[in-house]
């Protein structure tokens, strides 16, 4: 089979100073490829594409199918003009005759919105993607009765819409491939390469969608996991990789074993990762350390233990100050982000917050406004049929707010602003601010960077 694997544009197009390659579409191709099939991989976001540049590859490429990855494990698209966008490619795909499948949120939680009676897309694939798509390119071709074998598909027939019950088994990524960055061309991101090494999440925020879409924490083997950065490192000449897992400090042996391993063959990269304030580790984190692990993010979210306990946090204030110390002490540069519209704000935790990011001097600050995103539990408590969008980076707080006024609430945000702005960090309102990285002190590792926009990754490391 020959298909073909799109990466959507955002709307407006991602700034080009954040963008690192799109590892989670392209883990999904590379499993496709090593199957046997003949697979072409587009990044309409970075390349700032229309559907009428597509086209010319589909006159070229003539693919079987067209896979279009859309909010997959990381959110990043916004509005209703990325939903449309899913439809324009579809079309100009059926033109050349290829079949369309969407895979991600979207396509799990509201399928409905792209199958419909003419609609260009022919398959929504729920959660995630591989064994799905792997029975589907076994399928000599595609048919009624093989397709309701699948599980976790919707799908047109004779314009009436049939969805398949449950969800196929999760694949076990220590069988995915080594992901083929050959897919793409590398030099239209950021430096800083990217990594997946686990799926799911033992917490269980209410805000975050990973266990309602992953299901349970699995992960590589640090085998696995070395054998990819030894590629960066060697094929890639990577100086700097990112975990993108959402919580890469689970398994602290399976760390310990990974940082040894890096260490014996003198892996010479920095590295950073996501992880959790009650997963901290001492021990693990001094391995990290000396492995080249320079950079973390906690996501503390909030400043009041009253509200931490209502998302399900599984953390405290006083955890917070302490091992962010901790961590600081160990020599990491540290990224803290909080979401500041949580629905429990008043005044009172509001205050506790804005002196709690104030006090803790963390070198990097992503300050957030909540995003309802599908499959969290916030969603079903206020989202509706009209609200899809997956954006993480929202720009305003949002309208239930019940226990504090707006004009209040963003008063102490300025007051926040201010300072930040007074103990010394740089506030960053626009992501083309990254762009001239001179201005970031881009060889200081001391900066501190407060930012209300996407942050870039790698700076300082």
């Amino acid at each position: 089979m020959k298909i073909f694997f799109v990466n959507p544009p955002n709307h407006p197009f991602t700034e080009t100073s954040l963008l690192i390659e799109p590892i989670d579409s392209l883990t999904v191709a590379s499993y496709i490829e090593s199957l046997g099939h003949e697979v072409k991989f587009i990044d309409m976001d970075v390349k700032k594409m229309t559907t009428r540049d597509l086209k010319k590859h589909y006159d070229k490429f003539r693919p079987d199918f067209t896979v279009i990855i859309f909010d997959y494990h990381i959110p990043l698209h916004n509005s209703t003009e990325c939903l449309n966008n899913n439809i324009n490619i579809a079309k100009t795909a059926k033109k050349f005759g290829s079949q369309v499948i969407v895979g991600g949120k979207i396509a799990t939680y509201k399928c409905d919105t792209l199958i419909y009676k003419n609609s260009p897309i022919d398959i929504c694939v729920s959660y995630e993607l591989e064994i799905p798509l792997r029975k589907l390119f076994a399928l000599k071709k595609i048919n009624f009765k093989d397709l309701n074998k699948i599980q976790g598909l919707s799908f047109l027939h004779h314009n009436k819409i049939y969805k398949t019950r449950g969800k196929e088994t999760k694949i076990d990524i220590n069988n995915l491939p080594v992901v083929n960055r050959d897919l793409i061309d590398i030099k239209d991101y950021i430096d800083v390469r990217s990594v997946l090494t686990s799926r799911g999440c033992p917490m269980n925020c209410t805000f975050c969608h990973v266990p309602g879409f992953w299901g349970g924490w699995s992960s590589m083997n640090p085998e696995n996991i070395f054998k990819e950065i030894e590629s960066l490192y060697k094929k890639n000449q990577a100086k700097k990789i990112i975990f993108l897992n959402d919580n890469a400090i689970v398994d602290h042996k399976k760390m310990i074993d990974l940082a040894k391993m890096l260490i014996k063959n003198k892996i010479k990269v920095k590295l950073g990762c996501l992880g959790s304030i009650n997963l901290f580790d001492l021990e693990t984190m001094k391995y990290m350390y000396q492995a080249g692990f320079r950079w973390i993010h906690y996501g503390c979210e909030y400043g009041d233990d009253n509200v931490l306990k209502k998302i399900h946090k599984k953390t405290t204030v006083s955890m917070i100050k302490k091992i962010v110390k901790q961590t600081l002490k160990l020599g990491f540069r540290v990224r803290t982000s909080w979401i500041l519209d949580l629905p429990e704000t008043d005044i009172h935790s509001l205050k506790k917050t804005i002196k709690l990011i104030s006090s803790i001097n963390s070198q990097e600050i992503r300050l957030h406004f909540l995003s309802l995103r599908l499959g969290s539990a916030l969603y079903h408590q206020y989202g509706n049929d009209n609200l899809l969008t997956q954006y993480i980076h929202h720009s305003n707080p949002n309208n239930f707010l019940t226990k504090i006024s707006q004009d209040i609430f963003l008063e102490n945000i300025r007051i926040l602003i201010n300072n930040l702005k007074n103990k010394g960090y740089k506030i960053v309102y626009n992501a083309k601010d990254f762009n001239d990285l001179k201005t970031l002190q881009i060889n200081n590792p001391e900066m501190k960077i407060a930012s209300l926009c996407p942050l870039r990754y790698g700076i300082n490391w």
